[in-house]
């Protein structure tokens, strides 16, 4: 935007320039962006672009001033770029510093024993690693737990347990959603993967875990051991926008309708919640999902438009929201 604005200065320059040294030269009116817009012309030319559906809309965000548009209004699939609008509506929903939860508890301890169970509940962190269940594992150990005479049970229930987005092809890469997983796992279930992971390491510790892992829910009764926070949601944001992780976009949509309208987390709570953030924007969207996987996902130029100039004007955003984006041919 900074080209744009300095490409308008030198036009106004060279204008004021001609005035003060001719008073013969007929006045002529040129748009100061007559070149961006023949540019712009010029490569919509290409043969792969003809036949192509396209909208766009480039805008000086200091003035508001329109510099180019072409079916600004139409419908389109946002693909990835839906991440911009799940970026921005999570910055403003959940702030920043908001950091996703996922915490170990166990039953009454009694003589160096959990009398029951120890629950691991996840709160749809979408970068949980082994180590950082190491560190719950170690807490356990510290509080002098030697023995668990129940198994390890899972709780995923801080989202639905619907696995797969509205609208997604066939043949995408399954993501299989979980409230508990660990990054990268690809395993079909994955909380009860992460379980396991966390009773080996018990384990290794010489904890004995005399029962399985299974599914369930943490009782109200249960003790807290440890909870492991994930680092804050300006950092996830730059692992979701610049490799455009799906996964991460679709944890965080699901979490905005679990932190905003309660749990459990669904798509339909997710879809609310960037549904009421998107009116302030203006008409002319549909959203599913937040990775954009979804082909029922439609906006338009205009509303992007929107979005990044009123992100750009706030200035508790756009530092996070910027520095999350890729830099074309760096990252």
């Amino acid at each position: 935007m900074k080209t744009f604005t300095m490409m308008f200065l030198c036009c106004v320059a060279l204008l004021l320039v001609g005035c003060g040294i001719s008073t013969t030269t007929p006045n002529v009116t040129i748009h100061p962006h007559a070149n961006l817009q023949a540019e712009i012309d010029s490569v919509l030319q290409d043969a792969l672009l003809t036949s192509a559906h396209l909208g766009i809309k480039v805008v000086a965000v200091k003035t508001g001033e329109v510099l180019y548009t072409k079916n600004a209004h139409k419908f389109h699939h946002p693909a990835s770029t839906m991440k911009l609008i799940t970026a921005a509506a999570a910055l403003t929903k959940l702030g920043s510093a908001f950091r996703f939860e996922t915490t170990l508890y166990a039953d009454t301890i009694v003589n160096e024993r959990v009398a029951g169970n120890v629950y691991l509940k996840g709160k749809a962190s979408p970068v949980l690693q082994e180590g950082d269940l190491e560190k719950m594992v170690i807490a356990l150990r510290d509080a002098g737990v030697q023995s668990v005479c129940g198994g390890i049970v899972v709780d995923e229930t801080y989202l639905d347990a619907v696995r797969e987005g509205p609208g997604w092809m066939w043949d995408d890469k399954p993501l299989r959603l979980s409230a508990l997983s660990l990054r990268g796992s690809t395993v079909e279930d994955r909380a009860l993967a992460c379980g396991t992971v966390l009773k080996t390491r018990l384990q290794q510790e010489g904890i004995v875990v005399n029962g399985e892992v299974s599914h369930g829910t943490v009782p109200s009764g249960a003790v807290v051991i440890a909870t492991h926070l994930s680092p804050p949601l300006m950092d996830i944001l730059r692992l979701m926008n610049k490799p455009s992780d799906n996964v991460i976009a679709e944890l965080i949509f699901k979490t905005l309708g679990a932190e905003v309208k309660g749990e459990p987390g669904t798509w339909q709570k997710g879809r609310q919640v960037i549904g009421e953030f998107l009116e302030e924007m203006g008409s002319g969207f549909r959203v599913v999902d937040g990775s954009g996987l979804s082909r029922y996902n439609l906006v338009t130029a205009e509303l992007l438009v929107n979005l990044l100039v009123f992100v750009y004007n706030d200035f508790e955003l756009m530092p996070d929201y910027v520095a999350s984006l890729p830099i074309a041919g760096v990252d």
